[in-house]
């Protein structure tokens, strides 16, 4: 699921659909890619794994946009059978309602105006 947060689009209108995971996909592409010309990931297998794993279908994707381009995404992952991502790293307890904020991405031309930290307040909504 998608969820849009009211941010005033550049076009002076506002999307009222929310966007594909193909979108939400497409923009953590294009953040990690430039991160990765800038040697912070340099392994395309990696720089694949950052972009999607098996927790998206099923979370909660809060989502900033400048009229219908995704430019920044954060998403939040529900508990399944009591686990989470962090559960392959860690043996943590988690309950049925816990959740977990990861994959937070914000395009070059996003970064530095304070989007990520609205993105990331609307996703601790969820």
């Amino acid at each position: 699921m998608a969820i849009l947060i009211g941010l005033q689009a550049t076009s002076g209108a506002r999307s009222r659909e929310a966007p594909s995971m193909h979108s939400i996909l497409e923009c953590r592409r294009n953040a990690l890619t430039v991160s990765a010309n800038d040697q912070i990931v340099t392994d395309a297998t990696a720089l694949a794994a950052l972009i999607s794993d098996e927790w998206d279908e099923d979370g909660i994707h809060v989502c900033a946009m400048d009229g219908d381009t995704v430019v920044g995404a954060i998403r939040v992952a529900c508990a399944s059978n009591g686990r989470l991502p962090v559960n392959k790293l860690y043996s943590l307890s988690t309950g049925p309602n816990d959740g977990e904020v990861g994959r937070t991405v914000l395009l070059p031309s996003a970064r530095g105006s304070g989007l990520a930290t609205i993105v990331l307040l609307h996703a601790f909504r969820y």
